[in-house]
C-alpha cells in the first residue's frame, strides 16, 4: 500500500484508545508494522542486504521521506521498532506483541506506549489501543500465557507515574482483548522492570533477575538490581517471597549527575567531546578503573558483549554493573560487612582517580 503524505498527516501521531479496547485500524501504524516484521525477518534469514534499513522502518527514515528532518512541531511519530516490547506466541499461530518504547527523551519520536499488536498467520494486523489511565505506557514488563489470557507484571514507564513499593499486574483477555488491572499484594517484588517471568507447575507465575525502583528517605527513587525470586498467586494476587540472599548491594555515582559510558580507551583517557544530542558528555570509565587496587581479584569471562563486569575475590563472585547513571557493585555471597564496604571504596576512590571526578558510594541493600 503506498503512504501518501496526507495518510502520513493524518495517521501517523500516537495517541491511545477510548475504549477498552478501541481497534485501530490505520493504514501508516499497519505499514510500519509490516516494514519492520519484513526487515527482521530477513535479519533472521542471513539475507546479505538485511543490514540495510527499509524505507519506514523507523521514524528516521519517514521523517526523511516526507521532508519532517529538523521539524518537531508536529511531537512523535507512531513506530513499530522498540525496545522492552514483548512477543508473545500463542498455539493457534497468532502473536501478541505488548507496548516497549521507542528511543530515550531526547529523541524527537521518543514515546512509551501501551498498545497491544496481533500478528495472525494469514498476514493480518490488529492493532488494540487503550486509555493510558486504565493500562498505562508500558515497557520492560514481562508477559506470560496462561490459557487465552496474557497477564502482563511490572514496567518501568514514565518518570512520574513510578509507584515505588507497588508491582502492577494485568491481564489481557485473548478473546476480546480488553485489559484489566489484578489484586497485587503481600511480598511485592516493588517496581520491577527488565525481569524474567515464567509459569510454575503450580500456576504461579514465577519473578527473577531484573532491577526495581526504590524512594529512600522520601528522596528521588533510585534503581537496584532486584537479588531475589518472588511468585504470583493467579488465584488470590498474593505475592511470595522465594529467597532471602540478603546480598549486599552498592551504587556509585558521579556527584555532579554525570552519565557513566564504559570506555575502551586506556585508564586515564576520558570523554571530553560533548554529543550533540546531549546535554552533558559522557563520562568514559576505562574497564581497568571497574576492578579494586588493594584487594586480590580474579576476573570471570562473562562470554557474551556486555558492559558488566564479574570478579571473584576470597572465593565469593562480586557483580559490576553498569548502567548511565550508576555503577553497581553486588557481593553474591556471604561477606563480612567491613570487606565488602572496603571493596566497594576502593572501586570509588579507583573511578574517581582515573575519571577526575567526585563520585559518591551509597549502600543499597
Amino acid at each position: 500500500m503506498e503512504i501518501t503524505r496526507s495518510i502520513f498527516e493524518s495517521q501517523s501521531r500516537r495517541r491511545f484508545g477510548t475504549t477498552n479496547p478501541e481497534r485501530m485500524p490505520l493504514a501508516f501504524w499497519e505499514w510500519m508494522i509490516r516494514e519492520i516484521e519484513e526487515s527482521r525477518l530477513r535479519a533472521n534469514s542471513f539475507d546479505a542486504e538485511a543490514d540495510q534499513v527499509v524505507l519506514g522502518h523507523t521514524p528516521s527514515d519517514v521523517r526523511k521521506y516526507f521532508g519532517q528532518v529538523g521539524d518537531d512541531s508536529a511531537g512523535p511519530n507512531w513506530n513499530f521498532d522498540r525496545m522492552g516490547a514483548t512477543r508473545t506466541p500463542h498455539p493457534d499461530g497468532r502473536v501478541i506483541c505488548i507496548a516497549g518504547k521507542y528511543g530515550d527523551h531526547h529523541d524527537p519520536d521518543f514515546g512509551i506506549y501501551n498498545d497491544v499488536v496481533v500478528l495472525d498467520l494469514d498476514g493480518s494486523i490488529a492493532i488494540y489501543g487503550y486509555p493510558s489511565d486504565l493500562f498505562p505506557p508500558t515497557d520492560f514488563h514481562s508477559a506470560t500465557l496462561l490459557g487465552d489470557r496474557v497477564i502482563i507484571i511490572g514496567r518501568l514507564g514514565d518518570p512520574e507515574e513510578r509507584q515505588p513499593g507497588t508491582t502492577p499486574v494485568f491481564a489481557l483477555d485473548l478473546v476480546t482483548y480488553r485489559i484489566d488491572p489484578l489484586p497485587s499484594h503481600g511480598e511485592l517484588p516493588g517496581w520491577i522492570f527488565r525481569h524474567e517471568a515464567e509459569l510454575g507447575q503450580d500456576g504461579r507465575i514465577l519473578i527473577r533477575g531484573g532491577e526495581v525502583f526504590e524512594r529512600k528517605d522520601d528522596k528521588e527513587s533510585r534503581r537496584r538490581r532486584n537479588l531475589d525470586d518472588f511468585a504470583y498467586d493467579m488465584g488470590t494476587g498474593r505475592w511470595m517471597r522465594l529467597t532471602n540472599r540478603n546480598w549486599r548491594q552498592f551504587s556509585i555515582r558521579d556527584v555532579g549527575g554525570g552519565t557513566y559510558m564504559k570506555s575502551l580507551r586506556p585508564l586515564g583517557c576520558r570523554l571530553s567531546a560533548e554529543w550533540p544530542e546531549f546535554d552533558e558528555p559522557f563520562i568514559g570509565v576505562a574497564r581497568g578503573a571497574l576492578f579494586p587496587r588493594n584487594f586480590e581479584y580474579e576476573v570471570v569471562d562473562l562470554g557474551k558483549l556486555t558492559p558488566d563486569e564479574k570478579i571473584v575475590v576470597a572465593g565469593i563472585p562480586i557483580s559490576i554493573t553498569f548502567d548511565l547513571f550508576s555503577i553497581g557493585i553486588i557481593v553474591e555471597g556471604e561477606m563480612d560487612e567491613e570487606m565488602a564496604s572496603a571493596i566497594a571504596k576502593d572501586i570509588r576512590d579507583r573511578i574517581e582517580a582515573e575519571t577526575g571526578r567526585p563520585c559518591e558510594l551509597e549502600r543499597d541493600s
